[in-house]
């Protein structure tokens, strides 16, 4: 049985820097297959089975430099998805679409507790305004369809239903909360592009780029939501984050003077 408790827990990034020919982001789904090859069948049958993934994986390019990003959200996943990336028979391997070679150049990892979010939450000062990166294609679905608007409610209720997933605390996943997260809050600015990301032999409609967050709620709603963001810098937001989608970071923070 797979333990929902938070005690300590940890969220992992490990970030692989690769060399191969012919990768680009339209490859990031086929990482998603690198890693299940690697992974216990136990864990993976466990995998399948769950609806919210405790792990995302994504593509970048730093000066046409790929580089591969696994995030893991609980111990659990960190144990059966990180440790196994991180042994020295894991420097290179193939991916089977397009009959890709890769090397693995160097690989770093980075681990946050949940402990200091909550620290974070409690001691550091709130901000009023969140400047956000969008690195790989983000879609939602609502009712249905998808929805490839920088829309905050639907931002937040990704972070939300993430976060209770992986705690076990439905108390996550309140919609008065949600109300007033999106009343106290708009976009003060995006710069986003529209693409299409492929999985399994479709196209689904996403964006990326850069997005501003302006707060105006009170000092404990701004915590409240930072601590969300800061979480879905593992977790991603939105659909497919296990495929390559839905990636964030955050780039800036300004310290709110009240």
């Amino acid at each position: 049985m797979i333990e929902k408790s938070m005690n300590n827990n940890i969220l992992s990034h490990l970030s692989l820097e690769l060399e191969a020919e012919g990768l680009n982001y339209k490859k990031a789904s086929d990482f998603q297959g690198v890693l299940f090859t690697k992974i216990n069948p136990d864990y993976a049958d466990y995998l399948h089975k769950e609806q919210l993934h405790p792990y995302s994986q994504y593509l970048t390019f730093d000066k046409n430099v790929p580089v591969w990003h696994v995030n893991t959200l609980n111990q659990e996943a960190y144990t059966n998805i990180i440790e196994p990336l991180l042994k020295t028979e894991f420097d290179s391997f193939k991916i089977n679409n397009g009959n890709i070679d890769v090397n693995v150049k160097s690989k770093n990892i980075t681990t946050k507790k949940y402990s200091q979010l909550m620290e974070d939450f409690y001691e550091k000062k709130a901000s009023s305004n969140i400047d956000i990166e969008i690195l790989s294609l983000t879609s939602f679905k609502q009712r249905g369809r998808y929805n490839v608007t920088p829309d905050l409610r639907l931002i937040y209720q990704s972070l939300m239903m993430k976060y209770s997933a992986i705690s076990g605390n439905e108390s996550m996943i309140d919609e008065e909360t949600l109300e007033q997260l999106i009343q106290n809050s708009v976009v003060s600015k995006y710069q986003l592009r529209t693409g299409v990301f492929p999985v399994e032999g479709r196209v689904i409609p996403g964006f990326i780029g850069k997005l501003g967050i302006k707060f105006y709620g009170t000092e404990t709603m701004m915590r409240y939501i930072r601590m969300l963001l800061e979480f879905g810098e593992y977790s991603g937001i939105g659909i497919k984050t296990g495929m390559g989608m839905g990636a964030i970071r955050l780039v800036k923070e300004d310290v709110c003077e009240r």
